[in-house]
């Protein structure tokens, strides 16, 4: 065992690392989707919660942790965010005149996307808690827009917009059955089975000068995959965690229409495809330098570089999966370093729980200069307990980014592209 001296130090090194800001911060926006997460409490700490897991989230997070969950419990969550990036303004200067680019990206999301319930049970002289849980695994429920224009000063003078809209509805989604049980005193285990369900439509719509198109597809995934995860706790003060989600291996369908209108042209196809989501893992610490402070520290990874998609539409052959995309670059494992950190105020008829987050996530590209692309954030949170029944959770995300892409004139010439995205989320949670 270790120490209540001990326990207080370790808390100390974690509050440190918790200070430093990362140095890299560079990303590719249009894949934040990929990378999972999921809860209110757990995204107010910065999505450290592999070792935490004390609530319903802990289906995803790590299902050891619904062990602890004493009483019956029902649990909704709201999520909503907005992303936006733009790329540097562009100049090219030619012989009789000048031609100039800009662009520019925004879009927005915000839907329920967790739902859960769970009891308390006894069987085989062991006490479990069992759940069932609904939630999105990749929504494409979002709204938004990529506007272009080109302007040509001089020669040729003139101006061409390009206009992009998206609009989504549903996703692809979760069941998972949960169960959790105490093996010792010390050291607890769960499983969360999830069924994937449902399909998303995302319609794309194209205008410029003279053209415009649109296109819908329609997606589904079928299959099942399996989370495990472990509790082992060390001292009352003192836990570490660790989670694996299998990989799924199964069929994924999709289904285009594409309709020209200038040219009033319209094209129908489908597709049936192998899929291939690859596995990811976590390992997490938790610890309690004083009595209402708590300090975690994630480690996570998801390997994409395995993710794959087999004879999507007319391709033969692979394709990386979730880009579908022939890119020279290969696609990279997702690595995440979250730092996370919660203080308790009780008083007399209610308990304030005070929470912040610090991240840092390596994304699936490297960007022009062959650098690894990371995100950085932080993230703060507010719960209250009220008659030790009702516990509501509000949370907030702050993502940012730059890094260098190719530019719009010429590869030989690097731009800067800055990223951002607000994340809000709400939950509510009754005991009984």
């Amino acid at each position: 065992m270790i120490g209540p001296k001990r326990s207080f130090w370790i808390g100390l090194i974690i509050l440190c690392l918790f200070l430093v800001q990362p140095v890299t911060s560079k990303y590719k926006p249009l894949y934040t989707y990929y990378n999972f997460s999921l809860g209110t409490k757990a995204l107010s700490m910065g999505n450290a919660f592999t070792a935490v897991a004390d609530d319903l989230s802990a289906v995803f997070w790590n299902p050891a942790g619904l062990a602890d969950l004493l009483y019956p419990i029902v649990s909704l969550n709201y999520h909503m965010d907005g992303i936006s990036y733009s790329h540097e303004r562009q100049e090219n200067i030619f012989d009789t005149g000048k031609r100039v680019w800009t662009e520019d990206f925004d879009s927005e999301s915000s839907q329920i996307d967790f739902l859960s319930i769970s009891v308390p049970a006894s069987f085989w002289n062991m006490k479990w808690n069992l759940a069932l849980s609904y939630y999105h695994y990749i929504s494409y429920d979002v709204r938004g827009s990529r506007e272009s224009e080109l302007t040509v000063s001089g020669e040729g003078a003139g101006t061409q917009r390009f206009t992009e809209t998206f609009s989504g509805t549903g996703g692809i989604d979760v069941l998972g059955f949960s169960m959790a049980v105490y093996l010792t005193e010390y050291f607890s285990i769960g499983f969360t089975l999830q069924h994937f369900f449902n399909s998303g439509s995302i319609r794309y719509g194209f205008q410029s000068n003279d053209r415009k198109y649109e296109q819908e597809f329609s997606e589904r995934l079928q299959g099942q995959n399996l989370i495990f995860g472990c509790l082992l706790k060390l001292e009352k003060n003192l836990q570490i965690g660790f989670a694996y989600h299998s990989g799924i291996e199964d069929v994924f369908t999709s289904e285009s229409r594409y309709e020209n209108i200038t040219d009033n042209e319209i094209i129908q196809e489908s597709s049936s495809s192998e899929i291939v989501i690859p596995a990811q893992f976590s390992l997490g610490l938790a610890v309690k330098p004083l009595k209402n402070w708590l300090l975690a520290y994630d480690f996570s990874k998801i390997l994409w570089s395995k993710g794959k998609i087999s004879n999507y539409y007319d391709h033969v052959g692979d394709l990386p999966f979730p880009v579908r995309d022939d890119y020279e670059q290969d696609q990279r494992n997702i690595v995440n370093h979250r730092l996370g950190t919660e203080i308790n105020v009780v008083m007399p008829k209610a308990v304030f729980y005070i929470r912040g987050g610090l991240f840092w996530e390596r994304q699936l590209f490297i960007d022009a200069n062959d650098e690894a692309i990371w995100i950085k954030g932080f993230s703060l949170g507010l719960g209250v307990q009220l008659f030790s029944k009702i516990l509501i959770d509000l949370a907030y995300m702050n993502q940012s980014a730059s890094w260098k892409e190719t530019g719009y004139f010429s590869a030989e010439t690097l731009v800067d592209t800055r990223y951002q995205n607000h994340i809000f989320a709400f939950s509510i949670t009754y005991i009984f």
